[in-house]
């Protein structure tokens, strides 16, 4: 049985990504536009690629539900 005592000042970093390195899917768009009744792709795009790539934000941004 091995025991393990860890030390230290815990630090969290929210990776910043660049936009332009972030891969949408066309059946991230597609889902996307079911549930907000947007159908600008490009205006998806964007909105997914501003949140890297996280759907229910970019939902909740394209509802008008943003907090």
């Amino acid at each position: 049985m091995y025991h393990f005592k860890l030390g230290g000042d815990v630090e969290e970093h929210e990776k910043k990504l660049n936009p332009e390195d972030i891969e949408i899917s066309e059946d991230d768009i597609m889902l996307v536009s079911q549930k907000t009744g947007i159908n600008d792709q490009d205006l998806i795009k964007d909105t997914l690629k501003s949140t890297n790539g996280d759907i229910a934000e970019a939902i909740l941004k394209l509802s008008g539900d943003e907090k």
